[in-house]
């Protein structure tokens, strides 16, 4: 029911998004006491580009390159297909500014990207930005916190309030904790103070912890 529910508001179809189950919710008592709904996000899927053309890797490569270029950096830029999606490496002596604090600057030029594609070629692209392998380390390490900090949760038996994070990296956490028995998520808050709620099955004081983003 909350998954037709977010499919009728966004106006989107069940084959066009990706549903993260963040609280199963609660029946009621008797039918008629207590009870808590079920929450869901939804994100809508990002289309594969298939076999990429050589002119649409060389457009997005040269986009690319013409942002970097207007900063000056010392970097190259490489682009690769794999399975339909397009990854771009941005490697090179400048590769800590192009990565940017927490991963902003990184993130901010693959949304530009994103979106030159878009007019370009009128559909969302799957296109992956990355710079030294920062991507697959921030995620590795996120995963491992939030299992630890799941842990911890369940040793407490309280539930733990995680600082703000984006929509990838609570989509992130939510699937790192899903097939975790006696434990469940739930994302709270508005805008950039939109953040995740982990829950054991114990009851108590929210506590709160904070993810090293370095």
């Amino acid at each position: 029911e909350a998954i037709t529910d977010a499919l009728a508001r966004t106006g989107l179809k069940r084959a066009q998004v990706e549903v993260t189950v963040v609280s199963e919710g609660k029946a009621k008592m008797l039918g008629l006491i207590g009870g808590e709904d079920a929450v869901v996000e939804i994100t809508p899927k990002i289309q594969p580009l298939g076999d990429v053309s050589p002119e649409v890797k060389s457009y997005i490569e040269d986009s690319v390159n013409k942002l970097i270029s207007l900063a000056e950096l010392d970097v190259t830029v490489d682009a690769f297909d794999d399975e339909g999606t397009l990854f771009v490496e941005i490697n090179g002596a400048d590769s800590a500014l192009v990565i940017g604090r927490y991963g902003d600057t990184l993130s901010a030029i693959q949304t530009i990207v994103r979106a030159i594609a878009f007019r370009k070629f009128s559909q969302k692209l799957s296109i992956v930005i990355d710079s030294e392998g920062y991507l697959k380390r921030h995620e590795d390490k996120l995963r491992d916190f939030a299992i630890r900090t799941a842990k911890e949760a369940q040793r407490n038996g309280e539930p733990i309030e995680l600082e703000p994070m984006n929509a990838r990296e609570r989509r992130i956490v939510h699937m790192a904790l899903a097939s975790i028995s006696g434990v469940s998520t739930e994302s709270t808050g508005e805008g950039r103070d939109r953040r995740i709620v982990i829950y054991s099955n114990g009851k108590g004081k929210v506590a709160q912890s904070r993810y090293d983003r370095r």
